[in-house]
Formats: structure tokens, C-alpha cells, sequence
């Protein structure tokens, strides 16, 4: 992805999957075969979502990839790269991670360029050293995450009778990643 006219961003999310939202998907070989009949019934068109049931093990499937095509923000091309999936939780090992992350970028891929071929992607990810991913420390030390949030607070609230409810209040995020973390 190379351009003399505009930088690239990809925006990463990884989120739990949750059956109550998580309802559609557009077709990727990384979300599944869809069924003959939804073949048959819909024409087909870029962009098109299809419902979980759609798929072949739709129902039962726990990991889902919402591949984005680009649009242009501030000069920027910009895509979201995004799965959801039942073992986003902070209990994910760095090997699951890394094999989320890998197929997450792989169905961006097969999205947005025709040139790409699962079977290469497939081939790339059998030559990944497990052994250098397990080498991470896990969790990983404050230091080393360097969010865009982490010398910030949070904070979520809601309002019950006119009157606000604080459900989350962490007024230092580094000070309560390491007591939660015990660093």
C-alpha cells in the first residue's frame, strides 16, 4: 500500500464477540462458506452483510471479521481492521492474539485487494515463530503498551432520575493497569 498522494491508516479493534450485537457480516473466506441458499436468493454486491445464519457455522461460529474498504479522512486513506471473537478478554494468551491479529489483517486484505489469495495468506501464517511470539511478556509491562490514552483518566456515568451515577471511575489509567496487574 504505497501512495505519493496519501499516508495510510489502519485503525485495529478487537472486541468480545457478543451473539446480541454482533449480527452481520460481510462474505470472507475468514468468516465462513455461506449457505447454497443464501447463494442462490441474493445477488451479489460489495458491501453486502449477511445475517449470522447466513453462513454455514453461523450459529455456532465465535469469531467474526468486519473487513473495511477505505474512505479518505484528513488526507488519509483510512480503514478499520476489525474482529470480534469469544476470546478477546484480558486472559488472551499472545499466541491467540497474534492468530486473531493475523486473520484480521488477512480479511482486510482479501477485502481490499483482488491480488490477494488466502492461500498465500494461509502459507505466511504457518512460517509465523510461535516461539518469539511466546517470548512477550504477558501481560505486557505499562511501559511497553504505549496507548494514546494512558496518561489519561476514565470515566463512565449514567443518569438515573436526573440524577448521575458513576459506574466507572479510574482517574489514572497507568496507576490502576498496575495495581490491576500487580506491577
Amino acid at each position: 500500500m504505497q501512495s505519493e498522494k496519501h499516508d495510510y491508516v489502519l485503525v485495529v479493534s478487537l472486541s468480545k464477540y457478543n451473539s446480541d450485537t454482533d449480527l452481520s457480516f460481510v462474505p470472507s473466506p475468514y468468516n465462513g462458506i455461506l449457505r447454497d441458499a443464501t447463494l442462490l436468493s441474493v445477488n451479489k454486491t460489495s458491501g453486502l452483510l449477511y445475517k449470522r445464519a447466513d453462513f454455514v457455522d453461523g450459529q455456532t461460529r465465535k469469531r467474526w471479521f468486519s473487513p473495511s474498504k477505505f474512505w479518505t479522512n484528513q488526507g488519509n486513506k483510512t480503514a478499520l481492521v476489525r474482529a470480534c471473537a469469544d476470546i478477546v478478554t484480558e486472559h488472551i494468551t499472545p499466541l491467540e492474539y497474534a492468530d486473531l491479529l493475523f486473520d484480521a489483517f488477512g480479511a482486510f486484505l482479501l477485502y481490499n485487494f483482488k491480488r490477494v489469495k488466502k492461500s498465500d495468506l494461509d502459507e505466511l501464517k504457518i512460517k509465523i515463530d510461535k516461539n518469539v511470539i511466546r517470548g512477550f511478556s504477558f501481560p505486557a509491562p505499562f511501559s511497553q503498551q504505549q496507548y494514546q490514552g494512558d496518561n489519561a483518566n476514565f470515566r463512565l456515568t449514567s443518569y438515573e432520575n436526573g440524577q448521575e451515577k458513576i459506574l466507572i471511575d479510574i482517574p489514572d489509567v497507568e496507576t490502576f493497569y498496575k495495581q490491576h496487574f500487580t506491577e
